[in-house]
């Protein structure tokens, strides 16, 4: 989970995930895991509109 934060938003560290209570931790990885599903939504659309 701390990779896929720290990758997704750059401003965490893993010092900084560490010390967050898990509550926390657990609803920023759902917000990475959202906005990677979000960003391959619109990546696939602008490559089918190339083809």
């Amino acid at each position: 989970m701390r990779a896929v934060i720290c990758k997704t938003f750059p401003a965490y560290t893993f010092e900084m995930v560490d010390l967050m209570p898990m509550t926390r931790v657990i609803e920023i990885y759902a917000s990475a895991e959202w906005l990677a599903e979000e960003e391959k939504k619109l990546i696939d659309k602008a490559s089918r509109r190339r083809q």
